[in-house]
C-alpha cells in the first residue's frame, strides 16, 4: 500500500516510499496495487482520431432531429467576465443566460402549440403515504405550537417587566407628591 496515500499530511518523501517498496519486494512481501498502477501508467497513450470521429458520428444527432426532442438551447454569445474568479458575477451571468434560454424555450413551445404547463386537474402520485404526511403535518403543528408558546412566554415576561416599571414609576411619583404636599384629583 502507498504510505503517502494513507496519510496525506505525512512528510514521507517519494524516495522513502520507493525504498519501502524495494525492501518489501526483497523480503517477498506483497507490495500491492502500486505495481499495477505503475504498469498502467507505462501504457502508451494513443490518439485515435479516426476512432474518435467514428464514435462521434455514431452518437451524433440526425439532421432531421427536432428541437422538441432535446429542448437544448445554447448561447451564441461568449461569456466575457472581467474576473473569471469572481464567483458571484459568474453565477449571476449563468443565471441570466439560463433565464433567457428558458424564455426562448417557452416562446418556441408556444409557437409550436405544445403545452408546457401542468393541467389544473393533474394529480401526481405521492411518494409518501397519506399517513406519513399526517405525521409530518402533526409534527409541524407541534413545532409551531411550541414556537407560539415560547413567543407568548417571552411577550408575557416583557409585559410583566413593563408593568413592574410602570408600577415603580407610579409609586415614586406618589411619594414625590406626598413630599411636596400636592394632591391629584
Amino acid at each position: 500500500p502507498n504510505l503517502a496515500a494513507m496519510d496525506p499530511d505525512s512528510d514521507v518523501e517519494e524516495s522513502e516510499v520507493a525504498l519501502l517498496k524495494k525492501l518489501k519486494k526483497e523480503q517477498g512481501l506483497d507490495v500491492g496495487e502500486d505495481d499495477e498502477d505503475e504498469k498502467k501508467e507505462k501504457k502508451p497513450l494513443v490518439l485515435d482520431v479516426i476512432g474518435l470521429e467514428n464514435k462521434l458520428n455514431e452518437i451524433k444527432l440526425p439532421e432531421n432531429f427536432h428541437w422538441v426532442e432535446s429542448l437544448s438551447l445554447t448561447s451564441n454569445t461568449r461569456l466575457e467576465l472581467e474576473d473569471v474568479h469572481d464567483d458571484l458575477k459568474r453565477e449571476a451571468e449563468f443565471y441570466t443566460r439560463s433565464l433567457q434560454a428558458a424564455n426562448i424555450a417557452l416562446k418556441n413551445l408556444k409557437q409550436m402549440n405544445i403545452p408546457y404547463e401542468r393541467p389544473e386537474d393533474f394529480y401526481a402520485e405521492m411518494v409518501k403515504t397519506d399517513e406519513h404526511m399526517k405525521k409530518v403535518k402533526a409534527q409541524l403543528l407541534l413545532e409551531r405550537k411550541k414556537m407560539d408558546a415560547t413567543a407568548a412566554r417571552i411577550k408575557e415576561k416583557e409585559s410583566r417587566k413593563f408593568a413592574k416599571q410602570v408600577h415603580s414609576d407610579r409609586v415614586q411619583a406618589k411619594a414625590k407628591r406626598k413630599k411636596t404636599g400636592t394632591r391629584e384629583y
